[in-house]
């Protein structure tokens, strides 16, 4: 005999099945070393990070965070990643994800908070930032620059990929 499925159930599956597909764009992302992809500012080399470390953040999500490197402090915005909003703090975002993904606002934010907790636990031991340091401040006020990650993850799979016109080597 066939089941009726209500319709809370068919959200919670979609709900689901949305949280994997988001998980595994943000794994490829963060566990692949980039393609030739040019900066905003073309005429920029690509500049390679050794040894960067996650700083804790009230403000990193799924696709932005804070790092330490060499003394210094950067804010970096995944190239290609937007992971969903993680608060209210700007409600008409929220309705155009919301829009883009077909779900609800509250359930938004809950796939930002996987999101942001999926991007923490991958960027928990130091990892590399390969970016051209090209605006990625959008509709925030705040510095931040766009930015590839390859975690030691990565590296331990053997990864053989070269970076962008830095005559490096994954590896």
């Amino acid at each position: 005999m066939l089941r009726k499925f209500s319709s809370y159930e068919f959200g919670i599956a979609e709900l689901a099945y949305l949280r994997h597909k988001i998980a595994l764009f943000v794994a490829a992302l963060l566990l692949t070393a980039p393609a030739a992809v040019g900066g905003r500012e073309g005429s920029k080399d690509w500049i390679v990070l050794e040894n960067c470390r996650l700083v804790p953040s009230a403000a990193n999500d799924g696709d932005s965070f804070h790092v330490s490197v060499n003394g210094k402090q950067y804010i970096f915005r995944l190239y290609f990643v937007d992971a969903p909003e993680t608060d209210a703090a700007d409600p008409k975002r929220l309705v155009e994800q919301a829009k883009h993904f077909g779900i609800a606002v509250p359930q938004i934010i809950e796939v930002g908070e996987t999101a942001k907790a999926f991007t923490r636990q991958k960027l928990n031991e130091p990892f590399t930032v390969i970016t051209r340091m090209a605006n990625a401040m959008g509709r925030s006020s705040v510095e931040r620059f766009y930015a590839f990650v390859r975690t030691r993850e990565a590296r331990s799979r053997k990864f053989r990929g070269r970076t962008p016109n830095t005559g490096t080597t994954g590896g």
